[in-house]
């Protein structure tokens, strides 16, 4: 569990925080404008790992605005890095993780809940590590590529699962998909894909890939296609690609 501090007030991250009467959080931006929503007025995401997971229903992030969805730009009061391995800033163009840091205190989580060595990994180099893969381009967008632990490597290319999974997704017989990396006899991954078809459909592994040559480099064409009746997913929605692998 994260521990968050908002406004002067500790709140655990099962807990709900407390809401003014407009529905807005003490202590943030919007609260502080009088604004509904997001300090700028857009819909926000942010790692999940920023964010309780109950608050209130017109705030939808309280902890840690980070991108405009529409336009992928930066907000004012947080810095945004791309980094490697290394914690060094990677060139424009390149994936690295996204790591931010607020401007002002008490935005965003300060620890995990009695989990100092989490916590360090967390917040190392006084940046909070999202363990999300982005790139940024020259005009300074940021484009979300994939979940750090779900990025494949394969044939020397380095492939987003989101990706996969989105052109997969396109087929009509297909109602949802989980793109996963297993372990080869090579020194590198093969790319599984599972899907899920929709109601009354059928698809062959061969249709599927035959389709994705159509749309994709080869390199993204999966080695298995595996259809199943349904993805093992947490309560809370989240494939658990960790159970296909």
């Amino acid at each position: 569990r994260l521990r968050f501090l908002v406004g002067r007030e500790r709140v655990g991250s099962d807990g709900e925080l407390p809401a003014r009467g407009d529905g807005q959080l003490p202590g943030t931006p919007a609260a502080q404008a009088g604004r509904p929503g997001q300090p700028d007025g857009t819909h926000v995401d942010g790692p999940a790992r920023g964010c309780p997971r109950r608050f209130s229903s017109t705030f939808r992030c309280p902890c840690l605005h980070v991108l405009r969805i529409h336009r992928g730009e930066r907000l004012a009061g947080f810095d945004l890095r791309i980094v490697d391995d290394q914690d060094r800033e990677v060139p424009v163009g390149h994936v690295g993780e996204l790591v931010v840091r607020s401007a002002e205190p008490w935005i965003m989580a300060t620890e995990y809940h009695r989990n100092p060595e989490a916590s360090l990994r967390l917040f190392r180099n006084l940046w909070l590590h999202t363990g999300d893969a982005f790139r940024r381009d020259a005009h300074g967008n940021y484009y979300f590529v994939d979940r750090i632990k779900d990025y494949i490597r394969r044939r020397g290319e380095n492939i987003s699962s989101f990706e996969v999974e989105r052109e997969v997704n396109m087929h009509p017989a297909v109602l949802e998909s989980a793109a996963v990396a297993v372990r080869s006899a090579s020194t590198e991954d093969d790319l599984k894909v599972v899907a899920v078809l929709k109601p009354g459909m059928s698809l062959e592994p061969e249709e599927l890939r035959a389709f994705l040559r159509e749309r994709v480099p080869r390199f993204m064409v999966p080695d298995v296609v595996l259809v199943v009746p349904e993805l093992p997913k947490t309560p809370t929605g989240k494939i658990q690609k960790h159970l296909l692998r």
